[in-house]
């Protein structure tokens, strides 16, 4: 999988005695449709990757080798993804994957009540590996990263957190963690998905976010979380409770991003939210990425990660100047004139001849008839179809269905009108 044997070593060395808590229990909910039968983790990303696969393929290239996931919402697809082929390949490596689901642990119907009730509810399990350091990791974002190298930056500064961050634009930054640190690293303040998100002091028009990757010392994290759980007026979340108490009370620094492949930018991005979600597929096209998936691949084997671009299957008549910079799954269609720009099309998508899509979503199995027009006009595709205000449309097959019948009843409509009375 990982095409550098000695760094894997180097890797491993640092990390095999670190579990990662992999919080896999989210519902995604800005994702709509996307998400109804599928937690967030689980959902598609590429051809052939689900999201869930970038925190474990960043983990085994890091050298991790004992992994726990702790899952929630419609875990069905999520479990058999992680015990069928994440599995083999960490117990391959002499270490195993747990997957912790949250009624199941905790008893009750609810589950997890938190990020931090999480991993607070398997202490004794975590306890048994009796580990120094944990590596706590979020589900649901798309990048590349090397977690030794984050594991270095803390030891060396002695501190008891230590949280990956990622620069991103001010005017997006109110949806993260935003962290302000001195020239040392050290983090002096924690905002979690503040109003007005402060800019970063060498770079006034971005602000410094918290990409939901920790490492704590084991003890220090053990301790808040045991008081975390008893506090009334917690909500039991890293961002909001366990964070800010470590910044305030605790020894906490800051590791930025950086490619685990030599040469190529630091690629990180939270897909929570359609606009998102489209776009980092449309990222996938661009030449550092692909160069970083060839050399950090996020799955193994067969699948590695150049396989996570589209192998779009056309008919003979369409002409690939009419596809500008659009995500095309395998085993999708397009007919003859069709016009797809600025789009993802999702295993399995039928586009008839003759259609016009801009910044769309088709959804797995979607079939849209010739003809079809979706991203031209805003009020048009909002009747009819999930709309994001950035101008993101998503369209399912339910969608299409109720589209057909709302134009074949007003059609009818039009006709009775225009009849002449008796």
């Amino acid at each position: 999988m990982f095409h550098n044997p000695t760094a894997l070593w180097a890797n491993y060395e640092i990390m095999s005695a670190c579990p990662a808590i992999v919080l896999a229990g989210g519902q995604g909910s800005r994702l709509h449709e996307l998400t109804e039968n599928d937690s967030k983790p689980a959902l598609r990303f590429g051809n052939h990757a689900r999201i869930v696969d970038f925190a474990f393929g960043n983990a085994f290239n890091s050298g991790v080798s004992h992994v726990m996931a702790a899952t929630q919402y419609r875990p069905q697809s999520l479990h058999r993804r992680l015990q069928h082929f994440w599995k083999p390949f960490f117990k391959g490596r002499g270490g195993d994957l747990d997957v912790r689901f949250g009624p199941r642990v905790t008893g009750t119907e609810e589950g997890y009540i938190g990020t931090a009730a999480a991993v607070a509810s398997n202490i004794a399990r975590i306890d048994a590996m009796s580990p120094e350091h944990v590596l706590i990791l979020a589900a649901d974002h798309i990048y590349r990263m090397n977690y030794a190298d984050m594991m270095r930056t803390h030891r060396a500064s002695g501190a008891d957190m230590t949280v990956a961050a990622a620069a991103v634009p001010c005017e997006k930054a109110s949806g993260f963690g935003i962290i302000d640190a001195d020239a040392n690293g050290r983090i002096t303040d924690f905002l979690e998905k503040p109003a007005a998100p402060p800019p970063m002091k060498n770079d006034p028009g971005k602000s410094l976010a918290s990409m939901g990757v920790y490492i704590f010392r084991w003890a220090a994290l053990r301790e808040v979380l045991i008081s975390d759980m008893s506090a009334e007026d917690s909500t039991h979340d890293f961002g909001f409770d366990v964070v800010p108490q470590f910044v305030s009370d605790r020894s906490s620094v800051v590791h930025l991003l950086e490619s685990p492949v030599p040469e190529t930018e630091a690629y990180w991005r939270d897909v929570g939210t359609l606009d998102a979600y489209r776009e980092a597929h449309l990222d996938l096209t661009l030449s550092q990425l692909q160069d970083a998936g060839r050399r950090w691949p996020i799955l193994p084997a067969a699948l590695d990660g150049t396989s996570i671009l589209g192998t779009s299957v056309v008919s003979s008549e369409q002409n690939s100047r009419d596809i500008e910079r659009s995500f095309i799954a395998s085993h999708s269609l397009i007919g003859s004139s069709a016009r797809i720009s600025g789009s993802v099309l999702m295993q399995g998508t039928v586009v008839g001849a003759s259609c016009r899509l801009h910044n769309c979503i088709l959804a797995s199995g979607t079939v849209v008839e010739p003809g079809t027009i979706i991203g031209a006009d805003p009020e048009e595709d909002a009747q009819w179809f999930r709309r994001s205000p950035e101008g993101t449309t998503l369209v399912t097959s339910q969608m299409l269905a109720a589209r057909r019948r709302g134009l074949t009843d007003k059609g009818h409509r039009a006709k009775i009108s225009e009849m002449e009375p008796l």
